[in-house]
């Protein structure tokens, strides 16, 4: 496949039919900032916490009547490793702290300043600062959208020994529209600005890590979710990643939501109503909302 089809089939917002391109985009970030100004309205909350330095950042939400023990989703956004867009993790909070989960927005130092290995590492270090912070929390849930989906499912590969804490940490995951297999975007203009190799992309693509995963996170279910409109590329990469971790005796449940794109099956996780929504939170607390 030459660049070009590449591209448009890693371009999520060429494939949408409610918008044009760039009209989506300018939606989906306005969508997110609204979300989080909403959220911050409501709840408890800290922002632009440091867990690194001032561009390594979250935003923690909190119940009012939180317990020692509450369990915590951690949001890890997209943009294609190039787009600053934690308040994208407004969606979450709208729908999840009412059910006595805490939830936390992250940022990371993205592309052209930051490699995607350097991502991968500080997705890690805040997972690290918030279980320490959070020390009798009965559970930490990881997720992320696109290129933060990415790198939610390499924490599942991650041996959390070394930091001093139990390899069970991380008690089950979201993955929205994520990238399983890197390697395709090295031949895409988003390698622009990422300047990554094509050995590196094997090295950090969740999907080379099956094994590793099977054997680091065989406690953890998997909810892995796309829009039906989504790009064929990530649907492709979605249905084949979770049924590599079916394989492996993982408990993955891939879901296809009808009628959403690329964009709207993460904005919609603010809503009671939504089916993923409800699995999420059932995920977390044991129980639907």
């Amino acid at each position: 496949m030459d660049t070009e089809d590449l591209d448009v089939l890693y371009s999520s917002s060429k494939w949408s039919t409610r918008m044009s391109a760039d009209e989506i985009v300018d939606d989906h970030i306005q969508k997110g900032q609204d979300a989080t100004k909403q959220a911050k309205l409501i709840y408890r909350n800290e922002a632009n916490v440091p867990y690194k330095d001032e561009i390594c950042n979250m935003d923690i939400f909190q119940p009012d009547d939180v317990t020692p023990d509450a369990p915590i989703f951690i949001f890890t956004h997209g943009g294609l490793w190039q787009a600053p867009l934690k308040d994208d993790g407004g969606h979450f909070v709208l729908s999840l702290v009412k059910h006595g989960i805490i939830t936390v927005s992250l940022t990371y130092t993205v592309a052209p300043k930051g490699t995607l290995r350097q991502m991968v590492e500080e997705v890690e270090e805040a997972i690290v600062f918030i279980a320490k912070r959070f020390p009798h929390s009965r559970g930490i849930f990881v997720g992320g959208h696109s290129a933060g989906g990415h790198l939610a499912a390499m924490m599942l590969t991650v041996d959390w020994t070394k930091h001093g804490l139990p390899q069970d940490l991380i008690k089950g995951a979201l993955l929205v529209s994520g990238l399983f297999d890197v390697c395709p975007i090295v031949h895409t203009y988003v390698n622009d600005e990422l300047k990554i190799t094509e050995e590196e992309a094997k090295k950090l693509s969740p999907n080379t890590h099956i094994k590793e995963t099977c054997q680091l996170s065989s406690h953890c279910p998997i909810i892995v979710v796309v829009g039906e409109e989504d790009s064929p590329a990530f649907k492709k990469q979605s249905w084949e990643y979770g049924q590599q971790l079916k394989d492996g005796g993982l408990a993955v449940k891939v879901m296809e939501v009808k009628g959403h794109d690329h964009f709207h099956v993460l904005h919609d996780f603010a809503k009671d109503d939504y089916e993923p929504t409800k699995k999420l939170i059932k995920m977390i607390n044991g129980r639907d909302k």
